[in-house]
């Protein structure tokens, strides 16, 4: 009886010109043909020592062959989608004046005049997630990396000039909207990230103020339905929600993305989201939201295909830093690229991260000692670790990277 090796050289030998015009008619490229049935006989060296020699080996290696080809036609549209998502981003141009339409919730019409073009920019999301959706002056500190003290303080002096200039508080003209609009979106996004990063038993506080983002988010998108960023805020919200359900295990311990299970998330959710995205590209607007989604939309087909494309996914922070720089993007994008092995890469945007800005975001600390683990810088690990630990609120997240972030892992 043949070993494994054995009959995989016999069917080389004997079957490789057929396999390679068989490959070829998919292909259209005999190069691109051979490749591909190497790779399978590379395949076939481990899987049939372990596995035994299939009935019809031919079929297997053809099989194979054939998977590998749909994969790399996979990760080329998802290049062609990265790309144009990028291309879009550098075609874009403002918004035409909103038609005219009836009066929104009246809590969206306190948000676009919370977004008062006499309000500092910086302040006009704390402010709206203060005056309309609660949330506190310290949560607040602690979301914008500020000392809570300082966004008290700033807050007190935001609300004093709306009280000053006598500001209206109703909603604006509609040609006012348009260029409000994206204050109101981040204060929606403020507010389901303060909700999110709670694990599922979190307070109902916060657990309403998620929900009540995500609804907000809803109606954003159906009443600027032709403003892309609108309808890719939702589509991002909803990729999120999708994945709830699992980011605890039975014990109610944390699950990272990576090792859920995709076949528990909810695929309806996730099918509404990839609609909201198409229609947000369809726009003649693009920005933040559009990328963040994209990025979320190809680390969820990734999983789901079992193989995440980082190629793409760096491309897309690498758009998303140009387009909307922040400390946020800075240390995920340096996240994304330490996923896909490149330490150089996430430690140089690391670098460029003001020390100051991050004293009190444990996600960066979180990342540098993955980096000096991999680095094998056994006391700069253990400094970052600690870092971390420190500035992790929920102790469940705590729980988890105590014990995951271990040197030698």
């Amino acid at each position: 009886m043949l070993s494994a090796n054995d009959e995989l050289e016999r069917v080389a030998r004997e079957s490789y010109g057929r396999l390679v015009a068989y490959l070829s008619r998919d292909t259209h490229d005999l190069g691109a043909a051979e490749d591909l049935l190497c790779d399978a006989i590379t395949k076939a060296l481990t899987k049939w020592p372990e596995q035994g020699i299939p009935d019809r080996p031919e079929a297997w290696l053809l099989r194979v062959a054939r998977n590998r080809l749909i994969d790399q036609q996979r990760q080329r549209e998802r290049h062609r989608r990265a790309i144009q998502q990028l291309e879009i981003a550098m075609e874009a141009f403002a918004p035409e004046a909103l038609a005219d339409r009836a009066p929104i919730d009246h809590r969206l019409s306190l948000m676009f005049a919370c977004s008062h073009p006499e309000i500092d920019s910086d302040l006009r999301t704390a402010l709206i997630l203060n005056v309309i959706l609660g949330v506190p002056a310290e949560q607040l500190g602690s979301a914008f990396l500020v000392k809570p003290a300082t966004m008290s303080q700033r807050l007190v002096r935001a609300k004093k000039r709306i009280r000053d200039l006598q500001l209206s508080l109703d909603l604006p003209e509609s040609e006012e909207q348009s260029a409000r609009l994206h204050s109101v979106l981040d204060a929606v996004y403020g507010a389901y990230a303060l909700g999110w990063e709670y694990l599922p038993s979190r307070s109902e506080n916060s657990q309403s103020l998620d929900r009540e983002a995500l609804w907000l988010s809803e109606l954003l998108a159906n009443e600027f339905a032709e403003i892309g960023e609108a309808q890719a805020l939702h589509a991002l919200l909803l990729y999120n929600e999708s994945r709830r359900s699992c980011r605890t295990d039975d014990a109610g311990a944390f699950v990272p993305l990576d090792r859920q299970n995709p076949e528990e998330w909810d695929a309806v959710l996730i099918d509404r989201a990839d609609q909201r995205l198409r229609a947000a590209s369809e726009n003649m607007t693009f920005g933040r939201y559009q990328l963040e989604a994209a990025i979320q939309s190809a680390q969820i087909e990734g999983l789901r295909d079992g193989r995440v494309d980082h190629d793409v996914i760096l491309l897309l922070y690498e758009g998303l830093l140009q387009h909307h720089p922040s400390v946020g993007a800075l240390v995920a994008y340096a996240a994304a690229a330490h996923a896909g092995g490149d330490l150089d890469l996430a430690e140089q945007l690391l670098g460029r991260v003001d020390a100051a800005t991050v004293s009190r975001y444990h996600c960066f600390w979180v990342v540098l000692a993955h980096i000096n683990r991999d680095r094998g810088n056994q006391e700069q690990f253990h400094q970052a670790k600690q870092r971390a630990l420190s500035l992790t609120t929920d102790a469940r997240m705590r729980e988890f990277l105590d014990r995951e972030l271990s040197f030698g892992n």
